[in-house]
């Protein structure tokens, strides 16, 4: 019988085909469960005299990648995060330079190249050293810096003279503090899986103190004062807060038809996170009104407005915020309609992408006694979903 030449052909092709096709799909299947696995042992050295911070990093790469095993074979580099205010920069594998430079396609990563192959499951080790100046001076006594790290578990050991406090607030790692010498201190933020994000520090001086202050006698009422106690060299940031208490306060008593209830002079503090509890403010009743010095004037209306919402004692806990979300609204709505309606659209926008992500009873709901990285997302889709339903109940003309 003769064999149809055509035929045979065919079916030679559809087999390699089917091959290609198998192969392709072990290939991509293989490559979305295994991933190169790199641990980094990273080092933080705090210099405030300086403002700069000394880092030291010790990369363990293994490769798990499975497709690489009869692919491709080996890795021979990694693309890591550098910032890019670094100085003095130096990577290395025991005594050998490695090169490295600014990876086109990867804003803000480097590509370093090995000076080896490494083939699968085999590993690789190789250090990175650089400074770089804190990424803000807030005043001489304080500053805050980055932690820039990215793999599947890092060890990070921070290092700051004993004279001064570092805050870590975040939940999601294992700290551990710990005596390093006797004229430094150390924490070490241990075994955490997939870093992918970067975590803002504060370092400051055990006796940081607002050594400044400046004070106005509300307008409205002679027997009543505004303090605004400040860090040194912020004074346009205190002139700017002392104005805006002086304005808020006012129309806080004309939109609620009531005089500021309180006998007490009202104390403004710029502070650091520890003392807002990772809020950006924080209304402390007689003791003051706590600003993160990061803050800016609609924070302070918010906090401003407490003194009314929390004369009204509320039985849940989203109305006082809630009104407190509407006063600094319509406050702000007097003084700059531009902002007013840039927060209002941004609220509920926030309310409409998230109201099928949370289902959140309000009345059940209670502020959480410290904002931190597990509960911020939904704290603050509360505050919005609080606005908006106030909002939508008195019917204020869009």
């Amino acid at each position: 019988m003769r064999f149809d030449q055509n035929k045979l052909l065919h079916l030679v092709l559809v087999a390699i085909l089917i091959v290609v096709l198998l192969s392709q799909l072990i290939i991509i299947s293989s490559s979305h469960e295994q991933v190169p696995f790199i641990e980094i042992s990273s080092s933080y050295e705090i210099v405030p005299a300086q403002s700069e911070v000394i880092v030291s990093k010790e990369f363990f790469f293994k490769n798990t990648d499975i497709s690489t095993n009869y692919r491709r074979g080996y890795y021979n580099y990694i693309y890591t995060a550098i910032p890019s205010n670094v100085e003095q920069v130096n990577v290395y594998n025991g005594a050998n330079t490695l090169n490295f430079y600014e990876a086109e396609t990867e804003p803000g990563y480097y590509k370093i190249e090995f000076d080896e192959r490494v083939w699968y499951s085999d590993t690789y080790s190789f250090n990175i050293e650089y400074k770089k100046p804190v990424d803000e001076i807030v005043s001489d006594d304080l500053f805050l810096f980055y932690l820039y790290e990215r793999g599947n578990n890092v060890d990070v050991t921070i290092l700051y003279p004993e004279e001064y406090i570092l805050y870590f607030p975040f939940d999601d790692i294992s700290v551990e503090y710990r005596d390093h010498d006797k004229d430094s201190t150390s924490m070490s933020a241990i075994g955490i899986d997939e870093w992918n994000r970067n975590y803002l520090i504060e370092v400051h001086s055990s006796d940081l103190k607002r050594t400044e202050t400046i004070e106005k006698v509300y307008s409205n009422n002679e027997d009543i004062s505004i303090i605004v106690h400040y860090y040194e060299g912020e004074d346009e940031w205190a002139q700017h807060m002392i104005e805006y208490a002086n304005t808020s306060l006012h129309l806080m008593e004309e939109l609620t038809g009531t005089p500021y209830p309180n006998n007490y002079d009202i104390n403004i503090y710029q502070s650091i996170r520890y003392e807002t509890w990772g809020y950006g403010g924080l209304n402390k009743g007689s003791a003051g009104i706590y600003l993160l010095h990061s803050e800016n004037e609609i924070t302070l209306i918010h906090e401003i407005a407490h003194y009314w919402t929390r004369n009204e004692m509320y039985e849940h806990a989203w109305l006082d915020e809630g009104y407190a979300e509407l006063y600094t609204y319509l406050v702000l709505k007097n003084i700059d309609q531009v902002k007013a309606e840039k927060k209002k659209i941004n609220m509920f926008n926030t309310y409409y992408e998230n109201k099928d992500i949370y289902s959140i009873d309000l009345d059940k709901w209670e502020i959480p006694e410290n904002l931190d990285k597990d509960n911020f997302r939904e704290t603050h889709y509360v505050y919005n979903k609080a606005f908006v339903t106030l909002y939508k109940k008195y019917g204020y003309k869009n």
